[in-house]
């Protein structure tokens, strides 16, 4: 009997655990992202220590300083406790910024709009011993850069060898093994995607030209990394991360009659080999793009035009529509208001905001590379018959036109000042050279 309840009891128990209400369990959330992911329209970066990098364990670095364009410029915020900051206007196509915080070496680089952008903090501490380590001695006339690859997981790439603008007997030297040392024999980066380079120039355009061994054949080229030293300290960092890799099409067409032009036109990426052809109908598709924390840099050549430059982010609300060609009798033409004011042996400006977004009056204003506004240049507008007017103050809302003139070479950055606000609201870099013409469009 006793047998026979025991029995009884445990088929009753097992049977109440069979009815029992399902309690359902919470699903585990993932966890949150330590950094900021990309956002349409807003440029966006975030500060890390290397030390934690280098651990395997990423801290932001809160605080840190982000001078917009260079220090002193008087545009300055702080990174929150992500270590991230947005850039400063409602519109930011790209824009230099120099992050500072103590006890680290200054970084520098380019916001981007529809990215967020990883910027590696190297410790002071570092410097000294790796210059020690290889026998370098800063030369006060050049720019010596300290960097780090990464790809879109944060990770270090290895095996990329880095070439440049900058001149013998400066050199570019590299990490070893998983702790970052540094050796003069070194010919790619080690594990810690590390590089130094020293003899960049701070007084104009610089190229870093990152390859990669394919297959131990032949070079994979990255992207050119463009950067304008001028006004920096004279270390600094720099952080290149691998980019979204893109195609974009637009028509190139005479400035003055619309239609494609009856000769070829060849195109280029700054830091690629390869030249692209537009076809017969002004058609070019532009290879090779990516979407990073840089501008590419497509230099276009046809026979009887001047050469053509577009700097811009590689997506499709910084491409023009349409790539006009210009000659320099065109451009005799256009500035025919002023043409004795006109210094055709500098670099010009064309730009356009597109209607849709920029719907008021816009004044452009220029700023240096030391974060100064430059007035010695000619600003002109258009009006709603596209015709260049003399004293037009700001952009016509049904056009959005504007052309610069007299501009030296080298890196600017255009701002967009809503005249009825009276605030800035984009901002963008251009880079000039003499006797060509640069597109920029918002």
């Amino acid at each position: 009997m006793f047998f026979g309840m025991t029995q009884l009891s445990f088929a009753q128990e097992i049977q109440s655990e069979l009815i029992k209400p399902q309690v359902e369990q919470p699903k585990p959330q993932a966890p949150k992202p330590l950094f900021p992911a990309a956002k349409p329209g807003v440029a966006r970066i975030f500060a890390i220590d290397e030390e934690s990098l280098l651990n395997g364990r990423p801290r932001p670095v809160k605080g840190a300083a982000v001078h917009w364009i260079t220090e002193g410029s008087g545009l300055v915020v702080h990174t929150l406790k992500n270590g991230s900051v947005k850039a400063p206007y409602d519109t930011t196509h790209s824009a230099r910024f120099v992050i500072t915080a103590p006890g680290y070496i200054p970084a520098v680089g380019y916001a981007i709009n529809n990215t967020s952008l990883p910027v590696i903090l190297f410790p002071q501490s570092r410097i000294k011993p790796i210059l020690d380590s290889l026998g370098v001695a800063p030369d006060p006339s050049k720019t010596l850069v300290i960097g780090k690859i990464l790809d879109r997981k944060l990770r270090p790439v290895k095996d990329i060898k880095i070439e440049g603008t900058f001149m013998s007997p400066f050199k570019s030297y590299y990490s070893i093994g998983s702790f970052g040392l540094y050796h003069r024999k070194a010919v790619k980066t080690g594990p810690q995607g590390d590089f130094l380079v020293s003899g960049f120039s701070n007084d104009g355009l610089e190229y870093i030209l990152p390859s990669q061994e394919f297959d131990k054949v032949q070079l994979l080229d990255w992207p050119a990394a463009i950067y304008d030293f001028q006004k920096l300290p004279q270390i600094v960092s720099v952080t290149l991360q691998e980019g979204i890799k893109t195609t974009l099409e637009t028509d190139v067409i005479d400035a003055m009659t619309g239609e494609a032009p009856a000769v070829q036109v060849r195109a280029t990426v700054g830091g690629q080999r390869k030249v692209q052809v537009a076809n017969e109908k002004g058609r070019l598709k532009l290879e090779q793009l990516e979407l990073r924390g840089n501008m590419d840099l497509v230099e276009l050549h046809a026979d009887g035009y001047l050469k053509t430059w577009l700097n811009f982010p590689a997506h499709v609300s910084t491409l023009p529509p349409a790539i006009n060609l210009f000659s320099r009798s065109h451009l005799q033409k256009i500035f025919s208001p002023i043409v004795y004011e006109i210094d055709f042996g500098k670099g010009f400006v064309f730009g356009n905001l597109n209607t849709e977004q920029f719907t008021t009056p816009i004044q452009i204003r220029i700023f240096r590379p030391d974060g100064v506004r430059e007035k010695n240049v000619k600003i002109l507008y258009f009006d709603e018959h596209n015709q260049l007017i003399k004293n037009l103050p700001y952009t016509h809302p049904k056009v959005q036109s504007f052309a610069v003139a007299n501009l030296p070479e080298g890196e600017w950055h255009i701002v967009a000042v809503d005249m009825e606000s009276r605030r800035g609201t984009a901002i963008q870099v251009v880079r000039v050279q003499n006797e060509a013409v640069s597109l920029v469009q918002f």
